[in-house]
């Protein structure tokens, strides 16, 4: 795929990403793996399952704290399929007029109509958000049942992707229109050890102290929280290559330590 391919997107209503991950780049526990295969290998044959009159399920809602790869999730996906990522932006999108946010995001949908590619909507109770709130006025819930009949209505060759940390706020026909939900949980001990130990393998170099210890500092966050350490102290080590490595290392433990104290 390539940047000839990306919409004309005059209004700044997407980010778009040319994806370079895939799914084996992601670390998943099985119950989300195997899903998210299927949907794959669904959308990948699909002509297969049309010759049948079937269509291959192309929606994806995922649940989790932030920082547990839903993104990272939703570019692998698109990574997999060769699309073109188009990551909804809200802050271009809702105003103060709901009729505006409405014709903005009608404009949204009719951008990816014929196309193949991936429409992810992160922090999707922003706008899904349930319909018997009682603080949503009549305007706003015509906005949500909208948001609704237009991604029914959009082509099974457009995977379209949601992922929310409140999916008790969803509305409730929000939450049915995705055929697919996968939970991400913060991972486990074992979990960081892994990624600590494919990080070294990754870069080719050695943090000077066990990937258990590593994973135990960061244990009860987010892959986002490893990334940030195991960054910091590779980025110390290509600037400082004599230095000893597990002095650098711990030295950023610690100093990674007080900042998430701090804040």
């Amino acid at each position: 795929m390539t940047k000839d391919a990306l919409i004309d997107d005059k209004d700044n209503l997407f980010l778009q990403i040319i994806p370079k991950r895939t799914l084996e780049s992601v670390y998943l526990s099985d119950s989300v793996y195997r899903p998210c295969a299927e949907l794959l290998d669904e959308m990948e044959h699909r002509d297969l399952l049309r010759e049948k009159n079937m269509e291959p399920r192309n929606k994806l809602l995922m649940v989790g704290t932030p920082g547990n790869g839903k993104t990272t999730l939703a570019e692998a996906l698109a990574g997999e399929l060769d699309y073109p990522l188009y990551i909804v932006r809200y802050d271009n999108i809702m105003s103060d007029d709901i009729g505006k946010s409405a014709d903005r995001l009608g404009k949204v949908f009719e951008a990816v109509k014929g196309k193949q590619c991936a429409l992810f909507f992160d922090e999707f109770d922003t706008i899904g958000k349930s319909r018997n709130d009682q603080h949503d006025n009549s305007e706003f819930k015509r906005l949500v049942s909208s948001l609704l009949v237009q991604i029914d209505h959009l082509s099974t060759d457009v995977l379209v992707m949601a992922a929310t940390n409140l999916e008790s706020a969803l509305d409730n026909a929000a939450w049915r229109r995705f055929q697919i939900k996968v939970q991400l949980e913060r991972p486990q001990r074992e979990d960081l050890t892994r990624w600590f130990i494919d990080y070294e393998k990754k870069h080719g170099f050695e943090f000077g102290v066990p990937a258990e210890e590593l994973a135990e500092s960061v244990y009860g966050k987010s892959y986002s929280d490893a990334e940030e350490l195991g960054q910091s102290i590779y980025r110390q080590m290509i600037i400082h290559p004599d230095e000893d490595p597990e002095e650098i290392t711990r030295r950023q433990m610690r100093f990674h330590k007080h900042q998430k104290n701090i804040f």
